[in-house]
Order: C-alpha cells, then sequence, then structure tokens
C-alpha cells in the first residue's frame, strides 16, 4: 500500500478506518464472508473441576499485567509458545524459525531484584499433566545456571514462585 496508509490491525482484524481505506484500494481484494457454523464453547476445565492449562496461562498473564506497574521488571516476563496442537506445516515452519522442544512455558532472563537468582523459568501443567524429559533437562540447567525452576499447576502457585523470584527468599 503506498502513500504512508497502513492498516492498524487489532485482535486480528482491520480497524474500520482501516478497512476503508484498504477496500477504497483494492476492492477486488475484498475477501468473501466465511459462512457463519456453530463453534463449540471452549473447554475451560476437565473432568473433575480442574482448570485447563490454557486457562491457568491466561490467568498467569492476566496476573503479570495486572502488577506490571507495582514491579516494572515483569514487563520481560514471558509465555514462551512452544506447545499447542499445531498442523504440520505451522510445526515446521516454526522449527525452522528456532523452536526448541522442552523451553518451558514463562521465562524472565534477567537477574531477580537482589540477585539471588539469575533468572526465572516456570513450567506450567494441567492437573494430570506430566513435564517432558526435555522441560526437565531445561529447567535443571537453568537452575544449575542459578535460575528459580518451578512447575506450577495453577495461578496461585504461579503467583507463589514469582514473588518468591521477586522477593529472594525460599
Amino acid at each position: 500500500m503506498g502513500g504512508g496508509l497502513r492498516p492498524r490491525v487489532r485482535g486480528g482484524s482491520l480497524t474500520p478506518a482501516a478497512a476503508t481505506r484498504s477496500s477504497a484500494l483494492a476492492p477486488e481484494l475484498e475477501a468473501p464472508e466465511p459462512p457463519a457454523r456453530a463453534r463449540k464453547p471452549r473447554k475451560l476445565t476437565v473432568a473433575g473441576g480442574h482448570p485447563t492449562e490454557d486457562l491457568i496461562h491466561r490467568a498467569c498473564a492476566e496476573w503479570v499485567f495486572a502488577h506490571e506497574g507495582r514491579y516494572p521488571f515483569l514487563r520481560w516476563l514471558m509465555h514462551v509458545p512452544n506447545g499447542g496442537l499445531r498442523s504440520r506445516g505451522e510445526a515446521g515452519k516454526m522449527r525452522a524459525m528456532g523452536v526448541r522442544k522442552g523451553v518451558v512455558d514463562w521465562i524472565l532472563p534477567f537477574p531477580s531484584p537482589t540477585g539471588r537468582y539469575t533468572g526465572l523459568a516456570i513450567e506450567v501443567k494441567s492437573h494430570q499433566g506430566t513435564v517432558s524429559d526435555e522441560q526437565q533437562d531445561f529447567l535443571d540447567d537453568a537452575a544449575g545456571a542459578g535460575w528459580l525452576t518451578a512447575v506450577v499447576r495453577s495461578s496461585d502457585e504461579f503467583v507463589k514462585v514469582v514473588e518468591q523470584w521477586i522477593r529472594d527468599r525460599p
């Protein structure tokens, strides 16, 4: 698109102003609306009422975002989207881009406030989830390098580990 006009994307869709501009510039590129189909509601808990790993991750992210003002270094606590179900093509693309098997879900690659820990690595698992050999290797290597490492099964456990990293005490 020439002339400095770029559509702004928010949440995966064009903003109304950008959609108008792009339609005016290239009306033949408009995609037909996909057929409406019923979607299954997302499963948020597994049998027994335990939250899914996805739901735990979302709660952890909410807590991190809500506390960045109080703890500015939390802006670097990041979720690593290694897992999840992907098509074979997407999985191959991710491997080609450098995704590594075994990297944990949450990483903060900086020293804790008083320097006791050199980083933070947290693996989130559902109630029945198991840590892979590769994930355990990552956790062991990170702990050997002075990182605080943990496997958590709830957002409450996640918060406790992050607070331990912040306060530098076991």
